[in-house]
């Protein structure tokens, strides 16, 4: 079992707070062009991000993952490559 620290669980609500501020609730994040959704998806990781660097042990595991699970969306970009270099990055399916 894991029991958090009192620093744990500040951070652990701090960090959902972020999350929540940076996603919106689904229905407006399903109902907002790919390029706003992309973004969000993008401020969710610099929320975790940030939270992992504030933190250490299971609790930087657990956002460690979290990050690693989004990591996809540093591949996408939301719009044709005009004129050029896309730098590695890609259309997102609707499914992803």
């Amino acid at each position: 079992m894991w029991k958090l620290e009192p620093s744990d669980r500040a951070l652990a609500l701090e960090t959902e707070t972020g999350l929540r501020d940076a996603v919106g609730p689904p229905d407006v994040q399903e109902a907002l062009p790919q390029i706003d959704r992309l973004e969000h998806l993008r401020e969710t990781l610099a929320v975790l991000a940030i939270s992992l660097a504030c933190t250490h042990g299971r609790l930087a595991w657990f956002l460690s993952g979290a990050i690693n699970a989004l990591e996809p969306v540093l591949r996408w970009r939301p719009l044709p490559a005009d004129r050029g270099g896309s730098f590695g990055t890609v259309l997102a399916s609707p499914e992803e």
